[in-house]
């Protein structure tokens, strides 16, 4: 049985009529591990007063762990332990929503596919950045760079290709820090040699791509887009 709706309130707008112009849930933040939080918000209705969609906006991996110096290949189980994780902090319980998060039933509107290549120091690793910037191309030309991020399609509104040092992210404010927990672990050190290259899918090149659903990410099917 779907679930009811997120206990988010709602937005409406009465024309000077006085006929309702629409009415809408509003969304809402949901706080995850450290403090990370995604929008979320029900949509649809079965005619008995329970939602039949949940739409959430995120960092999935930042949200279940506070960072995302390292993540899942997996994104059905990712996706299936962020709805976990929402429903169990709104005190809704839906295994039906789970489950089907698990079988890959949600649609996708962007995606975010990364690797990490570690180099001997930070220095390396600009080192590469820098060679980057002047050499590398891509079908949309040469590559455009802004504050040390190196970019192909910055302003495509299908595809980006970007590199940059994990390291520096980290430390350019408070959008990007790991949280004060995690200060002192591994993960500090661990992320100061990494470059990061990440690719992002858009609505527009899903499409092109018939890759729309979460079932169509299994790591067999997404790997030949890398």
């Amino acid at each position: 049985m779907p679930p009811r709706p997120i206990p988010a309130g709602r937005v409406m707008s009465i024309l000077p009529s006085g006929e309702l112009e629409y009415d809408v849930p509003k969304r809402m933040q949901a706080t995850g591990t450290y403090e990370s939080k995604m929008w979320v918000r029900s949509q649809g209705g079965d005619g008995e007063g329970r939602a039949t969609e949940l739409y959430i906006s995120g960092n999935p991996a930042k949200f279940l762990q506070g960072h995302n110096v390292f993540g899942c290949e997996l994104v059905c189980d990712l996706a299936a332990g962020v709805v976990r994780k929402i429903l169990d902090t709104v005190g809704i319980s839906s295994d039906l929503t789970v489950a089907q998060a698990l079988k890959g039933n949600f649609s996708v509107k962007r995606i975010d596919i990364t690797r990490s290549f570690s180099f001997a120091s930070r220095n390396e690793v600009k080192a590469v950045l820098s060679s980057l910037a002047i050499k590398s191309r891509s079908r949309m030309g040469r590559a455009q760079t802004s504050g040390g991020t190196v970019y192909h399609g910055k302003q495509s509104r299908r595809h980006t290709l970007k590199f940059y040092c994990k390291a520096e992210e980290l430390e350019a404010g408070e959008k990007h820090k790991l949280p004060a927990e995690l200060e002192k672990t591994p993960i500090k050190e661990f992320a100061e040699t990494l470059l990061r290259a990440e690719l992002t899918l858009r609505s527009k090149e899903l499409i092109e791509l018939e890759k729309t659903e979460g079932k169509h990410f299994t790591r067999r099917c997404w790997m030949p887009l890398l």
